[in-house]
């Protein structure tokens, strides 16, 4: 989740950053008079807001045994849990702890860790070296198969995750360059010894009606 949150918070300073610089060269172009900058903001706000379809576009959540669904050996099903628990009969005499996360997967549902999954064995890639990586878990008592994998059931969502950058980065990209002109409208139609002011209410109507009912 770091490394998705640290990608797209790269995407979005690069629209940011972008489409500021663009909207300055486009003003800078001719002078424009104040009708026509606020023109030009609202054509690239209006244009920027299919863009924001790509928030939709975004990865499946992992379903996990005793929080999403109920374990197989309580009856596997997907209706939600009315109280989610990582115990269950299969794994009550394991005495499993939640201080360490280490997932494994079966059947396209994802437990906590091999405790939680009532695992009592395990198989590794090289039998005859100690430190070797594990292949799979056996025996367990709470997957459908009796076995489990390690990791998450997670699908590969490296497509999506460019392609929810991408479109929202370009949605960033033209409002900001639209703000860059909405920023000069201010400045020409108040008089010059009144910008100041006028720039101190803006930012308070913007702070109070913006951001305080959140």
């Amino acid at each position: 989740a770091r490394e998705v949150g640290s990608i797209m918070g790269i995407g979005h300073l690069v629209g940011i950053c972008t489409g500021l610089l663009a909207g300055g060269i486009l003003i800078r172009i001719k002078t424009w008079e104040p009708r026509q900058l606020q023109l030009i903001f609202s054509i690239l706000s209006t244009v920027s807001l299919p863009f924001l379809l790509g928030l939709f576009i975004y990865c499946p959540s992992e379903t996990y045994a005793g929080v999403d669904v109920h374990y197989f050996t309580d009856g596997f099903n997907n209706t939600q849990l009315q109280s989610p628990s990582l115990l269950s009969e299969c794994n009550s005499d394991c005495s499993c702890t939640t201080a360490f996360h280490q997932p494994v997967c079966d059947s396209g549902v994802t437990y906590f860790s091999p405790c939680h999954a009532g695992c009592l064995d395990v198989e590794l890639n090289d039998p005859f070296f100690k430190n070797s990586s594990v292949r799979r878990y056996t025996e367990c008592a709470c997957t459908n198969t009796g076995t489990a994998v390690p990791g998450t059931c997670s699908e590969p969502c490296q497509s999506r995750l460019i392609i929810n950058v991408v479109i929202n980065s370009i949605s960033i990209f033209i409002h900001f360059m639209g703000l860059a002109a909405n920023a000069v409208v201010y400045q020409r139609i108040v008089s010059e010894g009144d910008r100041t002011t006028a720039q101190g209410l803006r930012q308070s109507a913007f702070r109070l009606f913006g951001t305080v009912p959140s």
